[in-house]
Parts: structure tokens; sequence; C-alpha cells
């Protein structure tokens, strides 16, 4: 099995990259720590003894020394940031966050379970706010300047910070716990019908509870309302196909469940901060800020 050394840069062991169209990989291990973010597309991650689906949104760790590799779907290409370092060659130990229980658990976990690592998805609301970070460090590493090492430190410190602070909640919320099947039911409907119309009174219906009983019980167990829930599914699905397709907005609205496009527009403005025609103009332009084929060879 192929073991792949780090030679990106001895005096500071950091580097980011994107890879638009992550290449399919046979099993290997790292001697850095490698912090992968989907940015789109979908695929497989192989392990030494399953294989995990992958899609836009998902964050993962992956220590030093466990073995693994990629499979892309050929059709819907899978996109990544990778963020490869040595935490022990950084310096961070008179930090706080060095010694924060989410930090701890996402970064240096001490459970060395060579068949688990750190896995959880973000919003589509964090994910924006986590790729500007990773843009901005490959728009640093590609061209330093002046206390270059001490800007791509603290664009890490902030990345970090919020992967922590977002893990930490994921792990310890009560959120966490097992769905009642009641409640699995219903999801499981939702993520199959999102694009039809889900009235609340159906979803309760379907588990014989009274609406409001069914309402007060989704968002005691999920941390968030039925409606909320849906508008999510439907806004990934637009995400995806706003950058994975050359569809209209408004054939991407109908698409995702809207009836209204201009009610999907504000819909999408309000919960990611920006119109689908400027989220779709700036992740085509995402690609282009890195060729995968050049920075390839600085990091095996």
């Amino acid at each position: 099995m192929e073991n792949k050394l780090y030679r990106w840069g001895l005096e500071f062991p950091l580097f980011v990259q994107y890879l638009p169209q992550q290449r399919t990989t046979s099993m290997h291990t790292h001697n850095f720590v490698e912090l992968v973010c989907v940015s789109g597309g979908s695929g497989q991650h192989l392990l030494a003894d399953s294989e995990v689906p992958l899609k836009r949104g998902d964050i993962f760790v992956i220590p030093r020394g466990m073995a693994h590799g990629y499979v892309p779907d050929k059709k819907n290409p899978l996109a990544l940031f990778n963020l490869f370092f040595i935490p022990e060659k950084l310096p961070m130990l008179q930090l706080d966050l060095y010694s924060s229980p989410g930090f701890k658990q996402l970064f240096t976990p001490e459970n060395d379970n060579e068949h688990r690592y750190p896995y959880f998805q973000v919003s589509e609301k964090e994910l924006l706010k986590l790729e500007q970070l990773f843009k901005e460090m490959i728009r640093e590493n590609s061209a330093p300047r002046q206390a270059s090492h001490t800007y791509r430190f603290a664009l890490l410190m902030q990345l970090m910070c919020r992967l922590s602070r977002i893990y930490y909640v994921e792990t310890s919320s009560p959120e966490r716990k097992v769905l009642p099947e009641y409640l699995t039911q219903v999801k499981d409907f939702m993520k199959k019908h999102y694009k039809e119309n889900c009235s609340i009174l159906q979803l309760a219906k379907m588990v014989h509870m009274s609406k409001s009983k069914f309402m007060s019980s989704f968002k005691l167990n999920t941390g968030i309302s039925p409606m909320q829930y849906l508008m999510d599914l439907r806004l990934t699905h637009a995400c995806q196909q706003l950058t994975a397709t050359d569809m209209s907005i408004s054939e991407i609205a109908f698409d995702s469940g809207f009836n209204d496009s201009n009610y999907f527009t504000r819909a999408f403005h309000n919960h990611l901060g920006m119109t689908p025609r400027a989220y779709r103009q700036q992740n085509s332009i995402l690609s282009k800020f890195v060729d995968s084929r050049n920075h390839s060879k600085d990091i095996i």
C-alpha cells in the first residue's frame, strides 16, 4: 500500500487545495492529518472495511496512517477541498483551541481505531462560510505576501474553531440520539418526496398524531421544524443543480419543489445570504482558483 509523504514546504507544514474533479485513488496512507470538505458532486470514500457515500456538505478528518481512497461518480464529479497539516508542527500548543473538547474529538481523537474517523455534515449556510475560508487560504498559498505564514495560520484557526464548535455540538447534543421510529419514517418520506407538496397535516396523519403534537415532537427531536427540514432538502437539491447543470433558475426552482421561482429566489437568499444566480457564479469561479494537476505534484 502506498504511503504518501508530505513535501509541500518543510518550513511550514500546511497546504490547501481545491480539486474540482477528484480522481479515483487506490488505498493509501498519509504521514499527515487530512481535513476534507466535500464541495460538490458525489462518490465513495473507501475504507479498509467499508465504502462511505459522499455528498456536498460532508466534512471528515483522516488521521495519520489510516488507509483510504476515493471512487468519484463519473456522471457527477466529486469536488473536494483538502487541507493537509501536522498539528504538532504548527504554533498552537498555547492556544485554548488545542485543549478544547471539540478540537480533541475532531483532530486528535483518543480512539485509535483504524476503521473509524470523525465525520459529520454542515448546513449549506455554514458550508458557504467554510468555503470562503478555504478559498482565502488558497489565494494566500498561491501568491504569498508579507507575513504569509501568519495569515494562513490565522485562517486555519478560524476554520478549526468553526469546525470544532460544530462537531462538539453535533456529538454532544441530545439531537444526536436515535430518533423515534415514527420520525425516521417521516424524514425518509420527506427525503423521497421533497419535490412534492408535503403539508404538516399530511405528515402528522402519516404517524397518527395531531398537527400540533407532531410539530412539537419533530422539533424536540431534531432541533428544527418540519418545514425547515423540508426547505433544507429543497435548497440542498437546488444548490447541487446550480453547480452541476445548465438548467435555468426557474427550471431549478420547479425541479426542487418550488411552485414560484420568485419565492424560490427569496427563500434561497434568506437562507444562504445570496441569490441563486450569485451562488452559481461564485461556484463556477471556484473551479478556476486551483488547477488540480499543478497542485497534485506538490503533495505526493
